[in-house]
């Protein structure tokens, strides 16, 4: 019994590094080339894997895609939901928000990359008809709840602007959008914590209530 298990085993560690590639290597294509435009022989060639291979552990490039949002979502989610448990306010709550999700981009430019491809206006999300965008709608239905709560929070604190708490986290993510692709777009000159301040420094003007805060350095390139 035990070599079949230890067989087993081995298998199942192969095909977990097989996995971790073509993730990777998918995340790289996609923000080369866009996901239409990438072929399943471009995935394989850039993980170095064969064709047959890839195939092996996922069953076509939609299913990749899927599987890709879906990790890389839940990652992000749980980042923000844990760093922001900490914190003492509901403005403390979004500020820290913002710091997690422009590190967490910043440390995966490639997914940032291939998420400006799409097109898509962050604010309103991926379409939830697509069926290779059902993980990543929900992930954003999550995310965007999540903070339409906490600006719902951060109004009756009088500590943001007293709007619709669901258009204020729609801004607010538009924005991220914005911000992010300027970073790209202009050779990721900046440090994560100078983005953050950036768009801290945003946020202020836009949504708080204490205009009399100072305001931070605007970072240069």
């Amino acid at each position: 019994m035990a070599r079949p298990r230890a067989l087993a085993a081995a298998r199942q560690a192969r095909t977990d590094i097989y996995r971790r590639l073509v993730l990777d290597a998918a995340e790289r294509c996609f923000a080369r080339s866009g996901f239409e435009a990438t072929k399943i022989q471009d995935i394989a060639a850039e993980a170095g894997l064969s064709v047959g291979s890839l195939y092996g552990v996922f069953p076509g490039k939609r299913e990749l895609h899927a599987a890709l949002q879906e990790e890389r979502g839940a990652e992000l989610l749980g980042r923000a939901q844990e760093a922001t448990a900490r914190q003492a306010s509901p403005l403390d709550v979004l500020l820290e928000g913002i710091r997690v999700y422009v590190e967490f981009f910043v440390a995966h430019p490639d997914y940032l990359r291939m998420n400006l491809r799409h097109g898509i206006a962050w604010a309103l999300g991926p379409s939830r008809e697509a069926s290779e965008q059902t993980e990543q709608y929900a992930a954003w239905r999550q995310g965007f709840e999540l903070a339409a709560a906490i600006f719902r929070q951060a109004i009756e604190a009088g500590q943001v602007i007293d709007e619709d708490p669901a258009l204020l986290a729609k801004t607010m993510i538009a924005m991220h959008q914005v911000h992010l692709a300027d970073w790209i777009e202009n050779g990721m000159t900046l440090s994560a914590a100078e983005l953050v301040e950036r768009i801290h420094r945003h946020f202020h003007r836009t949504f708080a209530t204490h205009r009399g805060e100072p305001h931070a350095r605007v970072p240069t390139r």
